[in-house]
């Protein structure tokens, strides 16, 4: 609440405390008028005008106390600079509903299978635009459909452009493109492939079958074909914070023939389910799901922070077992007759063979547990040298066939953790 301070003269003219009355009074009534007193806008733009008025009347009427006039202008910029410090909240209060409209739309995106990332690579390696920014691609959009080198599934080809409306900004964009490495592929191809994860091209399915690949193996979002027939696979994550890939552990130990392990697993999920959900055994799919919603945050996950868990100790015992370990190396890095590319935004590389591998070891890394998160780690080691972190967490209802999976990602998403605690990057 504003203070008019009463002048310091010793002597004040009667015209003098008329006026200072007045403006008490017409304070008094424009703060009853709204009750929140002096922030409401309104109610301040018509107190600045009343304020003006009275300090043109009391300068006429008391000439020789200006000491009046001053504090009365006091009060006029305060009352101003409340007034645009309400406007300022008001600004920032849409700015932050805006941010939160922009951050939720792109929440909602959850379809990894259409990112434009993979679209930009594609536009690059075709080189038919003099720069890349929304408006130019969006401009050209049909330029680059009709391409006769561009082969693209017409059914989702729209997913990527739509999420290319999403994507950062201009500079990002440009800034993704910057690494993209020349000297690694041959630019000289007779056709580019978008594909996805979903292959809808006999020719690259066919490829893809030739080499004996299964899902894991699988790493080309984009192919390219050149004249002599050969191929050039390219994986592309949006940037290095992404996981390379995940593998269901327990489907891992069932391929390995692990299945007392796998039995085990199962039971200690199932068991932390029943504790908390009561008539477990006996709930539909759809009431097992609404059930395990409701306690999942404050019960289960609670529970999974605790890395000594039964349920952990199975896991360690599946990631532990060599043929398992196998498994997730030549899916890594899968034998091909094709060039294999990985590019993260940051690094553009060739996917080296499994056979190329001299050495490799996963090693428990029980300094990246927390007791707030429902999940352990490990580091993996290739040829001596730490490259990847992976992570073993839920990935669905714990309850559920393939609930526990193996993330795995690059060393860079943890190198702050990696150099805190000391942990070796050589063996």
């Amino acid at each position: 609440m504003f203070i008019i301070t009463r002048s310091t003269s010793k002597k004040m003219t009667s015209s003098a405390i008329v006026i200072q009355s007045i403006i008490r009074k017409k304070l008094g009534s424009c703060i009853n008028l709204n009750k929140t007193h002096i922030s409401d806008s309104e109610c301040k733009h018509e107190l600045e005008q009343q304020i003006k008025d009275l300090i043109k009347d009391h300068i006429k009427i008391c000439t020789r106390h200006k000491q009046h006039a001053k504090n009365l202008k006091k009060l006029l910029k305060l009352v101003k600079k409340e007034r645009d410090k309400e406007k300022k909240k008001e600004r920032d209060k849409e700015k932050k509903k805006e941010k939160k409209k922009e951050k939720k739309a792109r929440k909602k995106r959850k379809n990894a299978d259409c990112q434009c990332t993979e679209l930009l690579v594609c536009l690059y390696l075709l080189r038919i635009l003099p720069v890349y920014d929304k408006q130019t691609i969006i401009t050209n959009k049909q330029k680059i459909l009709d391409d006769p080198r561009f082969r693209y599934n017409s059914t989702t080809i729209e997913h990527y452009f739509n999420d290319l409306q999403e994507y950062g900004t201009n500079k990002e964009m440009t800034k993704y493109m910057l690494h993209i490495d020349t000297n690694i592929i041959d630019f000289d191809f007779k056709t580019i492939y978008l594909t996805g994860k979903k292959i809808i091209f006999p020719i690259i399915n066919h490829l893809i079958t030739s080499n004996k690949l299964n899902d894991r193996q699988k790493k080309g979002d984009i192919y390219l074909e050149y004249e002599n027939n050969s191929f050039t696979s390219i994986s592309v994550k949006k940037n290095f914070k992404c996981t390379l890939t995940n593998y269901p552990t327990e489907r891992l130990a069932k391929e390995c023939e692990l299945f007392d392990i796998v039995k085990e697993t199962k039971e200690c999920r199932l068991n932390i389910c029943k504790n908390y959900i009561p008539h477990f055994d006996t709930l539909s799919r759809k009431d097992k799901k609404i059930q395990y919603k409701l306690v999942r945050k404050e019960k289960i996950n609670s529970i999974l922070h605790n890395s000594n868990l039964d349920l952990w100790k199975n896991e360690e015992r599946i990631i532990n077992n060599t043929n398992v370990q196998q498994l997730i190396i030549e899916s890594m890095f899968p034998d091909v007759s094709f060039q294999n590319v990985s590019y993260d935004g940051d690094t553009w590389k060739n996917i080296i063979s499994y056979k190329n591998i001299q050495s490799y070891q996963f090693k428990r890394c029980n300094t990246l547990d927390t007791t707030t998160s429902a999940k352990i780690w490990y580091i993996v080691y290739i040829n001596k040298k730490l490259h990847y972190i992976m992570e073993i967490r839920g990935k669905n209802e714990i309850y559920g066939g393939g609930a526990i999976q193996a993330f795995v990602y690059y060393k860079k998403t943890r190198l702050k953790d990696i150099q805190t605690y000391k942990i070796p990057e050589q063996l």
